[in-house]
């Protein structure tokens, strides 16, 4: 997923369908053409330039270009991908029609889901003032014909056609970089590339129904991300506020009523238990869990949600709202586990205090907190120092592929970056530093190694 690659008929006063009304809606919907469609967005889209300084969480260094749109023209607020902007240090430019540059400043990345707000100085525009385009979660409906506008290969203004099939995909494996999770994704086809990460998924009306996020590069399928969490985040960014985000350390996946049943759980038998079929394709089910989490324990891998809070729960939105809203308190899940149905209480993890924000660039090496990301693909524990690069011999040559996290250093433990700059603070020139360093993908076994000196030559520390 690199960014060079990633109706219910409205009624009279009867109650029943109206002939006046659907002829409106006919009327609305004719006064829009396709034909419009790059005149009425050429000023909302921007052509991003990426350039990643360093290694950090799930991110490497890089350049490329990817595709932004203007959500508020008053605010200069502009929304892309989360894997556009980056976790790290980062520089981006953005691009508008008519070849105006603009700096784009960093302003919120979600530490899960794809995506991610940028803003730029509206006083820089010379000329023309962009049009917001409006999001519009709820119009992403299966069979909607859409359009994809962006900047596919770094060529402007590209558009793609194509039909929103697949509303309840579960979000695309990547590998072992960047993941979401615990969100749906709709698929779809069309012809875009690299280049398009970030683009708006329109209607005909030149509303954005979707997020351009990803693809697969053996088939013309696209993977697109629902606005539901985006606009709920950009009710904050509008404030300059930060989206309270709240996390279990758990992975959840959705599976269909068929599969429940695999596993034992009679739909019937859920309903009565609180649990909703209603408009629902399927149940959301425990996938993954962090050790020593919130879930750990309490919460087992095969789970099935029934409710949360007493809440009938089918579908991800739902889920999020209620884990969202009650961050560093507990919410009661009721489950289907191993043949029974159980209720568990579990503290809701403020999902910031297990996303690194800064890092220690030593020499060659840089360390930074062990992140959720990280976590979740090694089904390790958010813990110790994660060695992101080191190019220079901070540790040993086998150390140094991306895998190992530090959780000591002269016999004290290393739980964060921290503690672990306590103790360098207190080693001398002279004294060796004996770390403790283990695969975040086998924590079964450790090695004991002496690290060259943490010689921090300034401005590298940060």
């Amino acid at each position: 997923m690199a960014i060079d690659n990633i109706v219910v008929p409205e009624q009279n006063g009867n109650g029943q369908p109206g002939k006046n009304d659907a002829s409106a809606s006919e009327q609305q919907s004719s006064s829009f053409s396709w034909n419009t469609i790059q005149d009425r967005l050429r000023e909302s889209i921007i052509s991003i330039q990426c350039n990643s300084a360093m290694f950090f969480d799930t991110e490497s260094p890089g350049c490329g270009n990817a595709t932004g749109f203007v959500v508020d023209a008053e605010q200069g607020i502009v929304l892309s991908n989360r894997h556009v902007m980056g976790p790290g240090p980062s520089y981006h430019k953005g691009v508008f029609f008519n070849n105006t540059e603009v700096f784009l400043q960093p302003c919120y990345y979600d530490p899960i889901h794809d995506f991610s707000f940028f803003r730029y100085d509206p006083a820089e525009l010379q000329g023309f003032t962009p049009k917001a385009i409006e999001l519009c979660p709820e119009k992403a409906q299966s069979g909607l014909e859409f359009r994809l506008v962006g900047n596919d290969s770094n060529e402007k203004m590209s558009v793609h056609s194509g039909e929103l099939s697949q509303m309840d995909r579960n979000a695309p494996d990547y590998g072992s970089g960047y993941n979401d999770c615990n969100t749906f994704y709709i698929q779809a086809s069309t012809t875009s590339k690299g280049g398009s990460s970030g683009s708006p998924v329109v209607n005909v009306e030149g509303q954005a129904v979707a997020l351009n996020a990803g693809g697969n590069n053996h088939s013309l399928s696209c993977f697109l991300l629902p606005l539901h969490r985006i606009v709920y985040a950009f009710e904050y960014i509008k404030r300059r506020e930060i989206p309270p985000r709240g996390t279990m350390q758990a992975v959840f996946k959705h599976i269909t009523h068929v599969q429940a049943e695999r596993f034992g759980l009679d739909v019937a038998t859920a309903v009565q238990e609180g649990g909703r079929t209603e408009d629902a394709t399927g149940f959301l089910m425990v996938d993954k869990i962090i050790p020593d989490g919130p879930a750990s324990g309490k919460l087992q891998v095969g789970d099935i949600v029934i409710s949360i809070n007493g809440a009938p729960i089918a579908e991800f939105p739902e889920m999020s709202e209620i884990v969202d809203a009650a961050v560093n308190a507990c919410v009661e899940l009721k489950v289907y586990s191993g043949g029974a149905f159980k209720t568990e209480q579990v503290v809701v993890q403020d999902l910031y205090s297990v996303t690194p924000s800064k890092l220690l660039r030593l020499g060659g090496a840089i360390l930074h907190d062990m992140s959720f990301q990280k976590a979740a693909v090694a089904a390790a524990p958010i813990y110790g120092v994660y060695i992101a690069i080191d190019t220079n011999g901070f540790v040993p040559q086998k150390f140094r592929d991306c895998r190992h996290v530090i959780y000591a250093a002269n016999g004290m433990p290393t739980p964060n970056l921290d503690v672990l700059l306590d103790i360098f603070a207190n080693v001398r020139r002279d004294e060796p530093v004996v770390l403790t360093i283990k695969n975040m993908h086998d924590l079964r076994n450790e090695s004991v190694v002496v690290a060259r000196h943490p010689q921090i030559a300034l401005p590298n520390a940060v």
